[in-house]
């Protein structure tokens, strides 16, 4: 089932970075997205996880800046139902001067899952002031919460410079069908996706800004 998150919804159902792991199985994701149609702020994920382990190769865009991520991160059941998890990411900046940065970030998460009910808190990065030489990007604090099944409510809380919102639905349909609709604050978008749930899973979702126009996410998961 598609998962809404703020930017776009499905990133965390194809390529999660959230330290606290779902379910046992093995899964592979692949995430192309491109952000209002611009060439400069397009990038992909590749991502391998299942049994508690946690693997994240991304790439992305920003202007003149070029940002690549590797994220290696571990679960386990701390009192059940509540997870703990921690992991690394090595961050790569490359500029268009031909200049570099590497750093080393440190995640950590925690969560609550039930039949009903899932809750995840988790920072990323937390010494990330330490390891970019751009002052814009912060650490990023989480609080994700999904109730019920279907219709499937989410809500998203995130603060790096700013506090944003993100909250919405799913709608399964009749298999393999499902529909989703949300919408996030900063920046202000509508999102709007659909999933189809074969061999492979594929999933598709778009945002609209007012001013920026459009931006389209594409996954693939087995």
């Amino acid at each position: 089932m598609i998962i809404l998150l703020f930017l776009l919804p499905i990133t965390d159902s194809i390529a999660p970075a959230d330290p606290v792991a779902g379910d046992g199985r093995w899964r592979i994701g692949l995430l192309i997205e491109n952000r209002f149609l611009l060439k400069e702020l397009s990038g992909s994920k590749l991502s391998l996880y299942g049994r508690g382990f946690r693997f994240l190769v991304s790439g992305f865009g920003l202007g003149p800046l070029q940002i690549y991520q590797l994220r290696i991160a571990y679960s386990f059941s701390l009192i059940e139902p509540l997870d703990l998890g921690y992991g690394i990411a090595t961050h790569l900046y490359r500029f268009d001067d031909g200049n570099s940065h590497l750093g080393l970030g440190i995640d950590l998460g925690l969560g609550y899952t039930d039949e009903l009910i899932t809750v995840r808190l988790s920072s990323l990065d937390l010494n990330r002031p330490r390891l970019t030489p751009i002052d814009e990007i912060r650490p990023g604090y989480h609080l994700k919460l999904r109730v019920g099944k279907n219709p499937q409510f989410h809500f998203k809380l995130t603060h790096r410079t700013n506090f944003s919102i993100y909250s919405g639905f799913t709608l399964s349909l009749p298999p393999p069908l499902s529909l989703s609709l949300g919408f996030n604050t900063e920046p202000r978008e509508l999102s709007f996706g659909f999933s189809i749930i074969t061999r492979p899973e594929i999933y598709y979702t778009g945002s609209i800004h007012s001013t920026l126009g459009l931006s389209h996410q594409i996954g693939i998961r087995i």
